[in-house]
């Protein structure tokens, strides 16, 4: 919390490593044509952050509205924490404030909390864990005969913000649908009307973000990551780098560190 609101206290207006967000060209146009513009030419769509950056001073760089849209993104990721928990380990009350705790002292919390482009992070892991929530829900309604179309429509809504958040909701796609998937064959072996009371959770956890990264792959600039510059920060690419990538989240979740100088061969081993 100290750390959080050291900024304020110290006099400072803003910390961001991008601001590129803020002293470029295009930082006057209206944020409806930054963003329909960010779709077409930029390999990444974070239209959050666009939003955010119009709230700031080019001069400055002072920009209230980041805080505020952290402390929101923050809030509803330690709500979606506190269902989680109670789904995980129901009777269990200590676990929750053991996972906030956690949150609240990682780095990529405390540092980024003053960061322009920092919100679509916070967001979409809000958003990702709500995902997990409520896609529980919806198959532990199954076998009791009925569909929770309210539950439903919650989670279509929050994949559809997912995917236009950040592009790593692409992941959170894939981890919960993997699993959405082999429930659902699970349930279509031992109950065939559960299984498809089930199946339209497919829907938003898988159909929806696949019909996304076509439209974006189609009509925007994704393609534009598919190797075609080896040097760029971000590219689409299968096999090891998947291998890789799973490895350091998985590092990442019991640690902190530069994990991402693994990869790289002239990073000291120490490191």
């Amino acid at each position: 919390g100290f750390v959080m609101a050291w900024p304020a206290i110290g006099g400072k207006l803003a910390v961001n490593d991008d601001i590129k967000f803020v002293r470029v060209p295009t930082h006057d146009e209206p944020v409806a044509k930054q963003i329909a513009d960010a779709w077409r030419t930029s390999p990444s769509f974070r239209p959050l952050e666009l939003m955010v950056a119009a709230g700031c001073d080019e001069r400055t760089l002072a920009c209230p509205i980041a805080i505020v849209v952290q402390i929101m993104g923050l809030a509803l990721l330690a709500w979606g924490v506190v269902a989680l928990a109670r789904i995980v380990m129901p009777g269990q009350p200590w676990v929750a404030p053991i996972a906030l705790i956690w949150i609240a002292m990682s780095p990529g919390t405390t540092c980024a909390a003053w960061q322009i482009d920092a919100g679509s992070q916070t967001w979409s892991a809000a958003l990702g864990t709500w995902a997990c929530v409520l896609c529980w829900r919806s198959f532990e309604a199954t076998p009791a005969g009925r569909i929770v179309w309210s539950t439903l429509t919650l989670l279509t809504l929050v994949f559809a913000l997912g995917v236009n958040i950040k592009e790593t909701f692409y992941g959170w796609s894939a981890g919960i649908g993997v699993v959405a998937i082999a429930a659902t064959l699970w349930l279509f072996v031992r109950d065939r009307g559960a299984a498809l009371r089930a199946a339209p959770t497919l829907v938003p956890v898988v159909a929806l973000p696949i019909a996304h990264m076509a439209a974006r792959w189609l009509t925007g600039a994704m393609s534009q990551s598919a190797g075609a510059n080896q040097d760029s920060r971000y590219q689409i690419e299968l096999g090891m780098n998947l291998v890789i990538n799973a490895v350091q989240s998985v590092a990442g979740a019991v640690g902190t560190g530069p994990f991402y100088l693994l990869a790289d061969e002239k990073a000291p081993l120490a490191l």
